[in-house]
């Protein structure tokens, strides 16, 4: 038996407010193109940029790394990112805290609220093709890494906020063969609906023998 046809809402931008390389966008398009292909019905409705947001969920994230026990005589072995979110996390008031939780949860609210006509959301996974190991790295100003990470990591923040099952393929290709990743949401408990929907995405555009490098090899 046939499954239903699905609504898809392409969302091209990032909540982060991190430009999205063309690249990533035409990944996204290309998706588009080849559900409505299959047969289900595809909208864009556009990723609007959210500073407040990404902001008490930064707070958020800093506060979990905070509450990490470490002994004083160690902390000085974390990385500098690490001690910097640390250091954010003992300088932010209880009520600062809660606040920004309420943020982030209506956020997410909402969030579900403007695509509630969609069963699949498709966005960028990331602002950027993938960057080389330690690429944002910054020892010396660990805010502004942390500036730049929230800016490259564009719309995962999406699906930790709203905890709706995600999922992040290879669908897209830079001219050098590196994979783009495009990540697809789907609503609560609808996790069947999400693999279904990749399973389709993997069987119309293939990964598996465009890697560069022997996949044997790798443990």
């Amino acid at each position: 038996m046939r499954a239903r046809p699905l609504t898809v809402a392409l969302a091209h931008g990032s909540v982060s407010g991190g430009v999205v390389d063309p690249q990533l966008s035409d990944a996204v398009s290309k998706v588009g193109s080849v559900l409505e292909s299959l047969g289900h019905n595809v909208f864009e409705r556009p990723q609007a940029r959210d500073d407040v947001f990404v902001d008490a969920f930064v707070k958020m994230f800093s506060s979990l790394a905070g509450t990490k026990p470490i002994p004083e005589e160690y902390e000085h072995l974390l990385r500098p990112i690490v001690q910097h979110l640390r250091v954010q996390a003992s300088e932010v008031p209880s009520g600062d805290l809660a606040a920004a939780i309420g943020i982030v949860q209506a956020w997410a609210r909402r969030w579900s609220l403007d695509y509630a006509d969609a069963d699949l959301v498709v966005t960028p996974t990331v602002t950027k093709p993938p960057l080389a190991i330690g690429e944002l790295r910054n020892d010396e100003d660990p805010a502004t890494e942390l500036i730049d990470m929230v800016a490259f990591t564009g719309n995962t923040v999406v699906a930790n906020a709203t905890g709706f099952p995600s999922i992040s393929l290879p669908l897209g290709w830079t001219e050098d063969g590196v994979p783009l990743g495009v990540m697809i949401s789907a609503k609560w408990g609808c996790d069947a609906e999400l693999l279904s929907a990749a399973a389709m995405l993997e069987a119309e555009m293939p990964w598996k023998d465009r890697y560069r490098f022997d996949r044997a090899t790798v443990l």
